[in-house]
């Protein structure tokens, strides 16, 4: 009688079980990766959204002529009496102009504002000079602090400074 040649049963369990364990540690490297990357797209969009809201504050304040604080939010005026304003969520914040309505997802933990006092023909009119933003540290661990500088028409036109 032929022996055949093929692999005994003992050798296929033995083969089985190194791929089976290969295959499983594949799988959990895979996940493992997948949720890094998750990860780290979360936090880069988290990063581009902050970076986007702190250069269009930073432009929006700087195109501003007068930057006013209403009972909420922050009202930012140009010379041809466009208005701008930002309104601070603790989830987001909103950007509103003429054109439309745009939000940040940053989560804000506190805003503060100082303010200068000028006397002219409209009365004591309040200008905001420093915005400061606190963002929250679970989202973000940022800060925004933004400096409006008037120039010097602005305030030579104003009857009396009051100062802050």
């Amino acid at each position: 009688m032929k022996k055949l040649k093929a692999f005994t049963i003992l050798e296929l369990i033995v083969a089985m079980t190194i791929s089976s364990l290969l295959i499983g540690t594949c799988f959990f490297a895979y996940q493992i990766i997948i949720a890094q990357f998750s990860n780290y797209k979360a936090n880069t969009q988290r990063i581009q959204e902050v970076a986007l809201c702190n250069y269009v504050l930073t432009k929006d304040i700087d195109h501003a002529n007068t930057i006013v604080q209403p009972e909420q939010g922050v009202l930012l005026l140009n010379n041809n009496s466009e208005k701008l304003t930002y309104i601070f969520e603790r989830d987001y914040i909103l950007r509103t102009n003429r054109a439309g309505t745009d939000t940040f997802r940053l989560a804000v933990e506190e805003m503060e504002t100082k303010k200068i006092k000028l006397i002219n023909e409209l009365g004591i009119q309040e200008m905001v000079t420093n915005i400061e933003i606190r963002l929250s540290p679970k989202q973000v661990n940022e800060n925004f602090h933004f400096r409006k500088e008037y120039s010097p028409h602005i305030l030579i036109n104003a009857e009396e400074y009051i100062g802050n």
